[in-house]
């Protein structure tokens, strides 16, 4: 007699027990996603960690009352922090290393320290700082931040940013070098930097 169906499944509003939820149809005394409340009770049966409220803005399917973040789809029920070094979820990437967290300096550890969206990020045991440095005539001093843990560098010079033609290499253990090499008149020293002990690290 009355073919309304808002939930559209396929009950119409006569037979169905609740017709503001897909999954409830003619029996609302069974609970369907095992969570301890009927269909009835339940404010969606279709999704075991949703009970008395169902707001799930991330879309993670863990409602709003037992999601730790209801921002962050990768942060459900356990937002602690694991590895003690004062970021939890969403803002962690790795919970399992201290070392590794937003901002965090990159230490010859041979683990990435940063997160996405960090300077260096996808970059293994970089070296902090400029890791490409100019030189024009009576330039003598190239320096650098010292890696944490890092012991030795290498520092290659070149006369093109693709740091290939007329490279020149030094090794020190220090954080600059001392070049008394002048560019030809018209030309450019370029270098980069990496740590090379204890591990080696890239560009």
């Amino acid at each position: 007699t009355d073919c309304t169906d808002a939930d559209q499944d396929g009950y119409c509003i006569t037979t169905d027990c609740d017709d503001s939820q897909f999954d409830c149809t003619f029996d609302c005394a069974i609970d369907l996603d095992g969570d301890g409340l009927n269909c009835l009770d339940d404010c969606d049966d279709s999704k075991f960690h949703c009970t008395t409220d169902c707001t799930d803005a991330d879309g993670d399917s863990y409602c709003v009352t037992v999601d730790c973040s209801d921002s962050a789809a990768n942060c459900t029920t356990d937002c602690t922090d694991s590895d003690g070094d004062g970021f939890i979820c969403p803002d962690e990437c790795n919970d399992t290393n201290a070392a590794v967290y937003p901002g965090a300096p990159e230490i010859n550890d041979l683990f990435d320290n940063q997160c996405p969206g960090d300077p260096g990020y996808g970059l293994l045991n970089e070296v902090e700082g400029p890791v490409q440095l100019t030189e024009g005539a009576g330039f003598t001093s190239v320096c650098w931040s010292a890696q944490p843990g890092g012991t030795n560098y290498q520092v290659r010079r070149c006369i093109e940013p693709g740091m290939v033609i007329s490279c020149v290499v030094f090794n020190t253990t220090a954080t600059c070098i001392d070049d008394l090499d002048d560019p030809v008149p018209g030309e450019i020293f370029f270098y980069r930097v990496r740590v090379t002990a204890p591990i080696i690290g890239v560009w």
